[in-house]
């Protein structure tokens, strides 16, 4: 006799079988893994569902696929006889259900072990094409560090302004490479200013996060097929980058500027 894996129920299907409880289990950790990864670098609802949408569409339909291949035709059973006392008929249906419910726990487990050693190591690669660059960018604002740049320009509009002090050069960059990236939430950078460091080629956008004040996005420039363009290098609080800024008048160039 033919043991299908699922059963039709309406326009989907519902699992008949342990291995279909796996396959909707490890559906789902993948699904949830993809969600956290990409709310994590989203600026906006519609970010998230963008962001999801090529991920979590085919992975419903392929799990829909298998799940009409191996299905049974649907069809009524006929109505089992009344179980006889003595026969033991009546504990049918209860050990189906345990069988279910060791079945859903051992799936639970097999997907809780594929999500965390197989999914959540490679997700911020698979999800995240840009760490490389992101790295790349710190590594050389630490370098940077070490190696004590001359000055810092700020440019703000039709303006600048030049720190040259060595010590105020050495905790900016202080800040920006100490500093743990914090969960990206639904929000964006303002007050933005452009910014390079001596003895570097790069150029960097540094913006205050419109939720909160002392939250601050640093951005590294680009090239594309459009021509240059910012990318999020690392989102971070600090209240001793905003008492530098203010400090050293970038701040209040920066509110002028807008």
């Amino acid at each position: 006799m033919t043991r299908w894996w699922f059963k039709p129920w309406g326009w989907i299907y519902r699992p008949a079988s342990w291995p279909a409880v796996v396959l909707i289990l490890l559906a789902a950790a993948f699904c949830t893994q993809v969600f956290v990864v990409v709310d994590r670098r989203s600026h906006s609802v519609s970010d998230t569902l963008y962001g999801v949408f090529p991920y979590v569409v085919p992975c419903l339909i392929l799990l829909n696929w298998v799940a009409s291949k191996t299905s049974g035709p649907e069809r009524r059973e006929p109505a089992a006889p009344p179980a006889e006392e003595g026969r033991g008929g009546a504990m049918r249906p209860a050990g189906e259900i345990a069988a279910a419910v060791i079945a859903g726990v051992l799936g639970l487990f097999v997907a809780s072990w594929f999500s965390k050693t197989l999914l959540s190591p490679n997700a911020a690669v698979w999800f995240d094409p840009e760490k490389p660059f992101r790295e790349a960018q710190l590594a050389k604002l630490q370098a940077l560090r070490e190696s004590g740049p001359a000055a810092i320009e700020f440019q703000i509009g039709d303006g600048r302004v030049v720190v040259s002090e060595g010590r105020a050069v050495r905790k900016f960059l202080e800040i920006l490479t100490t500093r743990p990236n914090v969960s990206r939430h639904h929000s964006h950078p303002e007050k933005k200013v452009t910014f390079s460091i001596a003895g570097s080629p790069e150029t960097y956008q540094l913006g205050q996060d419109s939720m909160h004040p002392d939250e601050y996005w640093l951005e590294g420039q680009r090239r594309g097929d459009r021509g240059p363009y910012y990318q999020t290098i690392l989102l971070f609080q600090s209240d001793g980058l905003t008492a530098w800024l203010e400090q050293n008048q970038v701040e209040n160039r920066a509110a002028e500027g807008q």
